[in-house]
């Protein structure tokens, strides 16, 4: 695949919007489909007639791909170009949709949704590299915060959208809308997103990247497992998961040390500003994701909401997220990056311990106001973040450094949702050792086994108080995570980056 202009050549105007366009379209895409699936669960299982822990593998598949191959398509796209590899991930993900579309029993589905991950991960690795190789330093900040504001956008359309779609076609026209709008996407930027590489890199440590992707499979599997294990099923799988995935981890760091071309460079973490925002990246991805899972699910199963009056609630979230991206880039230039990331992490703080009396019976305008917190906080920070950690490397390295820095937040995601329902399910069980539960789980929409038997029940439980506590605890921890990404914003990020020092290598 070719990209419509030489590589080393200014780009266009046209350049500039295709690829802006192409980048943001996509990750919208991606969101809004995250989204969608999750809304249309409880249909896809009892369409497929799936268990409960087969459907919790429809979202797990996905994140464990996702997270586990970015690594190896940042390396993948400095050495073979940007734009292919992307459009080649674009490609990946379409068929995965396809699998999905036509899958005639669960086992299928989750085959598709791994596709899509594996296939997602070129998008998230290597959109803000194509952006960084692509956009003048100057305006790149303006360039992020259009990126996360399409971005809000799709997330904003991804409830009711989803609502809409599955009442039309059914949750199988979901994946079908997928293709189409890829190969749009892939129409529109074939002959006009400028190719970019590291010519310095002639290879990738594509080993160290597959010890990666076990080591996140590994670490999945091993949360997921984790439930059962409080519930007295057995701790040994998961402690021997969690073991090999440390030992995995060990190994990759001591192998990229020593690799010529690693797929995660020391280097880069060497350098004091992307080592802090990529932390403190990790930190928020780990409370965002985590957080918008549990409140989806407590609304629909403790209060009743259906999937529409559930995204509707979400929308402020989104439409925080689409005003944070606008005005991220114009406050970071009146009052330093420093300032604007900290002082919107403390608004992303504000919002989610709103959240934490969400179990308490939180009004729903008070619901809908600490979304707006969470969405306008995140909104500003994660791209003012993100430009002041590109910044901080050569341009040359920007295919690696972005992966690097999605892999450690989708990593942060992954966990995040695995370790936080956890939470909610072991503080359930030491509260409330009940023997049943007559609430109905959201995932099956049957009658639920005795409590704590899944996480969904736990956060559906009959009794308030236990279950409420339960669901702050969680929100409290996730708010702790944004306090420490706060302080590391603070002490890790300069008052104004030098925009001008970051030329091509």
């Amino acid at each position: 695949m070719t990209a419509g202009s030489p590589e080393g050549a200014t780009p266009s105007r046209r350049a500039l919007i295709t690829t802006l366009t192409v980048v943001s379209v996509s990750q919208a895409l991606l969101l809004m489909d995250t989204t969608v699936v999750a809304m249309a669960t409880p249909a896809i299982g009892r369409d497929l007639a799936a268990s409960i822990d087969g459907m919790a593998w429809i979202p797990n598949a996905y994140l464990m791909a996702l997270a586990g191959t970015i690594p190896l398509w940042g390396g993948l796209g400095d050495r073979w170009g940007r734009w292919r590899s992307f459009a080649c991930g674009l490609a990946i993900f379409a068929a995965g949709s396809l699998l999905a579309a036509v899958a005639p029993a669960v086992e299928f589905l989750i085959i598709g949704r791994a596709l899509q991950g594996a296939g997602a991960a070129a998008v998230f690795a290597l959109g803000m590299s194509l952006l960084t190789a692509v956009f003048p330093a100057d305006r790149l900040p303006s360039a992020m915060g259009t990126w996360m504001a399409v971005v809000g956008v799709g997330m904003c359309l991804g409830p009711p959208l989803g609502a809409l779609i599955q009442g039309e076609f059914g949750w199988r026209g979901m994946f079908v809308i997928n293709i189409l709008v890829v190969l749009a996407l892939l129409a529109v930027g074939w002959r006009a997103v400028p190719e970019s590489r590291d010519p310095e890199r002639l290879s990738a440590d594509t080993a160290g990247g597959l010890m990666f992707a076990v080591a996140m499979v590994a670490a999945v599997i091993a949360l997921h497992l984790a439930e059962g294990a409080l519930l007295g099923e057995g701790a040994a799988p998961a402690l021997a998961l969690f073991l090999l995935a440390g030992v995995l981890a060990a190994a990759v760091v001591i192998r990229e040390r020593r690799a010529r071309f690693p797929v995660m460079p020391p280097a880069l973490f060497a350098d004091p500003v992307y080592r802090c925002v990529l932390i403190a990246a990790t930190l928020v991805s780990f409370a965002h994701l985590g957080v918008l899972y549990l409140q989806t699910f407590h609304l629909q199963s403790t209060r009743g909401w259906t999937p529409l009056e559930t995204g509707l609630i979400l929308l402020p979230l989104s439409a925080g997220i689409v005003l944070g991206g606008a005005v991220s880039a114009p406050l970071a230039r009146r009052y330093g990056e420093r300032a604007t990331a900290t002082g919107s992490l403390l608004v992303l703080v504000g919002g989610m311990a709103l959240l934490v009396f969400l179990g308490w019976g939180l009004p729903p305008l008070l619901i809908a106001c600490a979304n707006v917190l969470v969405g306008f906080g995140s909104g500003v920070a994660l791209p003012c973040m993100s430009s002041v950690a590109m910044l901080a490397i050569p341009r040359r390295q920007a295919g690696v450094a972005s992966a690097t820095l999605n892999t450690a937040r989708q990593a942060g995601a992954a966990l995040g949702v695995g370790i936080l329902l956890i939470t909610v399910t072991w503080i359930s069980l030491v509260l409330a050792p009940r023997e049943t539960d007559s609430a109905a789980t959201p995932l099956s929409g049957t009658a639920s086994a005795p409590l704590g038997r899944s996480v969904w029940s736990a956060v559906a439980g009959v009794a308030p108080y236990p279950d409420a506590l339960a669901l702050g605890s969680a929100y409290a921890l996730s708010t702790l995570a944004v306090l420490v990404a706060t302080f590391l914003a603070w002490r890790g990020i300069p008052a104004r980056t030098e925009r001008s020092a970051n030329t091509p290598a």
